[in-house]
């Protein structure tokens, strides 16, 4: 029996929904494979994704950050957490090392994972829309130790798959192991194609918070605007409480993307799965900057530049969200809902990354 085990970082939600579609696509090419999933923060929402094809372990792997209570990445009490990664990397290579025996691992995005492959000599790859490396050396281009550390593991790493959206400087540093993949989605969603929205009783829009929670409180302090805005209707996720007819809520976290296929916006912070899902959906989106934070920067920046989301700002979304909502309606929703419907992609990139597993594993 082949065994492949999948280390999953703890720093949000959507690590393990495309980790979903890859080991749907596993376990059609190799059916008799043992699967190991390793999480701490969502196992509890993996083991409703995956089911009971997949063994579980719950693991903490190191690397989260801290939010401020408007959303904004806490740049200082990240630090105090992720400056002893060096230090703490090193206790959990250890304790993986002695069971370390797997004929394949994949790693989204866990760097101790290619170093322990390395040292064994176990076949790896990683996925992921951006490196731990790049994101830390933005925030703390002056710990050498930190970065130092992460580039020893990222050494040795086998191959990466790299879906769209992945930042630039990430593309050119791993040129050489990269493997550019069409996105990677859930395959159990039927994804409606929307009417024109004039034809709907009310204009339908999404309001997602991250994986972190990092919106929570921002979204509490707009309900009662959201309560006033009659002509829409607004579903929030489940962590909320409807406190009108117009909003609806969500009933559970994992059922997101079938509620994204179903909405006229989306407004959300830019987090790699939500835009993902947005797109293939064909959904406008209206996405919430999030101050100190290099993934969200660049998701925005390359998503804009492609027409397919207006931005607001964090201190719009707290301080003035009616009226930054209807100036992008009455300026910006028609052409991003046409560039979207416009725009080309394809979906099949769990199936490119089952396929290069079951060959690696074959050639052993």
């Amino acid at each position: 029996m082949v065994s492949i085990k999948i280390f999953v970082s703890d720093e949000g939600f959507g690590h393990i929904v495309r980790q979903r579609a890859i080991v749907i696509e596993l376990l059609k090419k190799i059916p008799d494979a043992k699967i190991i999933f390793q999480t701490e923060k969502h196992l509890e929402e993996a083991k409703k994704l995956l089911g009971e094809r997949v063994e579980y372990v719950k693991q903490f792997h190191n690397i989260v950050t801290i939010k401020n209570e408007d959303g904004s990445l806490n740049v200082e009490k990240t630090y105090e957490i992720i400056k002893d990664y060096p230090n703490a990397s090193k206790r959990l290579i250890e304790k993986e090392f002695k069971k370390f025996d797997y004929d394949f691992v994949i790693s989204d995005f866990v760097p101790e994972v290619f170093y322990l492959s390395k040292k064994l000599d176990v076949k790896n790859c990683g996925v992921a829309h951006f490196t731990w490396d790049w994101f830390f050396s933005r925030l703390y281009p002056y710990d050498k130790n930190l970065l130092n550390t992460f580039s020893e593991y990222l050494d040795g790493m086998d191959e990466i798959f790299f879906p769209p959206l992945t930042p630039d400087e990430n593309l050119e540093r791993f040129s050489e192991k990269k493997r550019e993949i069409p996105f990677i989605v859930r395959d159990d969603i039927k994804r409606i194609k929307r009417k024109r929205q004039e034809e709907h009783d009310k204009f339908k829009i999404l309001i997602i918070d991250s994986g972190t929670g990092a919106l929570a409180n921002t979204i509490k302090r707009n309900l009662e605007i959201l309560r006033k805005m009659k002509d829409m209707e607004f579903y929030l996720p489940p962590m909320f409480n409807s406190i009108d007819d117009n909003i609806h809520i969500i009933p559970r976290i994992e059922d997101v993307p079938i509620f994204i296929s179903q909405s006229d916006l989306i407004i959300a912070r830019a987090g790699f799965n939500t835009a993902t899902e947005a797109i293939v959906s064909r959904v406008p989106m209206l996405l919430i900057e999030e101050k100190n934070n290099p993934e969200i920067e660049e998701n925005i920046k390359k998503i804009y530049r492609l027409g397919l989301c207006g931005k607001l700002t964090l201190e719009m979304f707290i301080n003035n969200f009616k009226n930054s909502l209807e100036k992008f309606l009455n300026e910006e929703y028609d052409i991003i809902r046409k560039n979207i419907l416009k725009f080309k992609f394809k979906t099949n990139g769990a199936e490119i990354i089952a396929k290069e597993i079951k060959k690696r594993i074959g050639s052993s």
